[in-house]
């Protein structure tokens, strides 16, 4: 790893354009969203009944105006919608298309609640009485009805299970989750912050999970840090704006590198590197070193 003290701002600023610029390159080909909104679903009885439209890159806009940015942040590349209808039964459908597996289900993490009912669909789905919405692949998929009558959900769940069978690709979180420790994790809590986790732009593609520590919840947070630039920019703001205090304790991050940031919003957040990674613990404190500790032993 390059020493920390010996990164040069020059340095830093090259790294943050590479990083930028290498987000938005054109992606590898894929199959359209388009391909996945069959004709006709359950022996023909639910039929598309309207043009598939699709929207692609800064269109969004024009689909879900107001709504498009966070779309944007997880590297959005194409949308296609179309209407489904089976008697009384009409539905809506939507499949999006993103850059990568991780960037889909991070737009997914956002877009479900925390006491969100989950179902077995591709990674993972949710679903309430009018709308059903999985990830799989690089495709982020939402069905939405227009009533909560058994025949609506009972359509729904048919389209919604011939459209996951036809999307190819990983059925699995991104792999960074599995850093997390199981015990006391919170359910339906996994995210990836594309941007500004805890409102630091600089702060990118952070994954979170939430836990349980006696009465206590806190956060847990990891991201690929490998030239140590976010873990320098963090430390240097912190110093600037007077918030900055070191870790007591004997804690296993990598050459001591580990400070205490006092947040008026989310509290005491301890982080630092560890093989690699910009390590972190939201709403920490000394009680919660044993904790801490533990996982940080299983990081390698």
């Amino acid at each position: 790893m390059i020493g920390i003290r010996n990164i040069s701002v020059a340095f830093l600023i090259l790294i943050t354009l590479t990083i930028s610029c290498g987000k938005k390159e054109p992606a590898a080909d894929k199959p359209g969203p388009e391909t996945f909104l069959p004709a006709t679903v359950s022996g023909g009885s639910l039929q598309r009944v309207s043009e598939i439209r699709t929207f692609v890159g800064e269109s969004l806009w024009e689909y879900i105006d107001g709504g498009a940015e966070l779309y944007y942040l997880y590297n959005f590349i194409s949308v296609a919608t179309a209407d489904y209808k089976r008697g009384s039964v009409e539905i809506l459908v939507d499949i999006y298309c993103f850059r990568s597996p991780d960037y889909a289900y991070g737009l997914y993490s956002m877009l479900r609640s925390g006491d969100a009912e989950t179902i077995m669909l591709g990674v993972e789905g949710f679903v309430d009485p009018v709308s059903i919405s999985f990830v799989k692949g690089d495709y982020v998929v939402k069905l939405i009805g227009y009533d909560d009558s058994i025949e609506n959900s009972r359509a729904m769940t048919d389209l919604a299970q011939e459209i996951a069978g036809s999307i190819r690709g990983t059925a699995a979180r991104p792999r960074t989750f599995q850093l997390f420790p199981d015990s006391g994790k919170i359910g339906t809590t996994d995210r990836l912050f594309a941007e500004s986790f805890l409102g630091r732009q600089f702060l990118t593609d952070v994954y979170t999970q939430d836990y349980l520590i006696g009465t206590d919840s806190v956060t847990l947070f990891a991201s690929a840090d490998d030239a140590g630039t976010k873990f320098l920019k963090w430390s240097q703001l912190a110093d600037q704006l007077a918030i900055k205090e070191p870790i007591s304790g004997t804690l296993p991050f990598d050459e001591d590198h580990a400070f205490i940031v006092n947040n008026s919003f989310h509290g005491k957040i301890a982080v630092g590197l560890r093989s690699g990674k910009l390590i972190g613990i939201v709403r920490y404190s000394p009680g919660k070193n044993n904790f801490l500790l533990s996982w940080l032993e299983t990081i390698r």
